[in-house]
């Protein structure tokens, strides 16, 4: 396995990095946030080692969109306000209708105040206790070991169906931003244009990579959409994407090219030149010395909806 890692294009040295701080530097801040974290798991089975519960999720007969939601709601992957405070995409983690407490996922789905009455629909339910600080897997966990196969049916259907649809309308909180258009911006003639996107697949843990280059006329000049096993968080996915993007532009022989990538974060990290520590720190010194051997070539950041040829690619990696 180790002879299998690919060394640095850059033959740097080897560096120590602490994984939990995005600069890669250890300080008593990240390692106070991290036991936080910990501490805030799932504390029943753990999601890793309950594998008989998964099963038991995917056999319910109930829609699969309801097994789906489920399934993120105890990995913490809807958008409720605590869960993007966390992620600091914003300061106040209120639910935005009782504006009480915290919006936690299971807040958002059953104790909330606004579903009294969503409540009163699974009465069986009463005899499990569940504070705000419970994590939805283990209330779910509970209801599981203690309910009848109807009645966990019933559940799962009333915390996805109804309790959504009574307190938003729309799946929890999230909102829908407008739609901008986009539109081609012609190259120099004899230019390229680079466009690559990554697409992590967190249950399989494997990454899909989409490249797709085009000349000043916007013709397609090649494209290319791979996959391999690995466990790589999206910056670092998002960086071997437009490092697999130079390789490809200098193995066709397209010298000057402008690379877009739908990654802010890695864009500005590529062009402030800035040394970090962190797990995307090598890949950037093997994109900037790549970038070294392309005439007049830049990175540039291009949101989504320009970025969709490559996000596809990626998808079908």
């Amino acid at each position: 396995m180790i002879l299998s890692i690919p060394c640095s294009i850059a033959q740097v040295d080897d560096t120590l990095s602490w994984h939990y701080d995005k600069l890669g530097y250890f300080s008593v801040k990240s390692g106070y946030h991290l036991g936080c974290n910990l501490l805030s798991r799932p504390s029943s089975l753990g999601l890793s080692g309950s594998e008989s519960w998964w099963k038991f999720l995917w056999r319910l007969t109930v829609p699969s969109k309801i097994k789906l939601l489920i399934w993120k709601a105890c990995h913490e992957w809807l958008p409720t306000m605590a869960v993007l405070t966390k992620r600091k995409m914003t300061m106040d983690s209120l639910c935005p209708l009782c504006k009480t407490r915290p919006e936690t996922i299971l807040l958002a789905l059953w104790r909330c105040p606004s579903l009294k009455l969503v409540r009163t629909m699974c009465p069986f339910v009463k005899g499990i206790r569940a504070t705000d600080d419970t994590h939805f897997f283990d209330f779910i966990l509970a209801c599981k070991h203690q309910l009848l196969l109807e009645e966990m049916e019933l559940i799962c259907t009333v915390i996805i169906s109804d309790a959504m649809h009574a307190k938003r309308g729309n799946l929890v909180n999230v909102s829908r931003p407008s739609i901008d258009v986009s539109s081609w911006s012609p190259l120099l003639v004899g230019s390229f244009k680079i466009n690559t996107d990554a697409a992590i697949d967190a249950t399989r843990k494997k990454v899909g990579i989409g490249i797709i280059i085009r000349d000043s006329s916007g013709a397609v000049m090649v494209s290319s959409s791979q996959s391999f096993d690995a466990g790589y968080d999206s910056q670092v996915a998002e960086s071997v994407a437009i490092l697999r993007g130079i390789q490809l532009a200098l193995d066709t022989g397209l010298w000057q090219c402008t690379v877009e990538s739908d990654a802010q974060v890695v864009v500005n990290l590529i062009n402030s030149k800035s040394c970090v520590n962190s797990d995307v720190d090598l890949i950037i010194t093997n994109i900037l010395y790549l970038l070294g051997n392309l005439s007049d070539c830049s990175v540039r950041f291009a949101p989504r909806i320009a970025n969709r040829a490559a996000h596809s690619l990626a998808k079908l990696g």
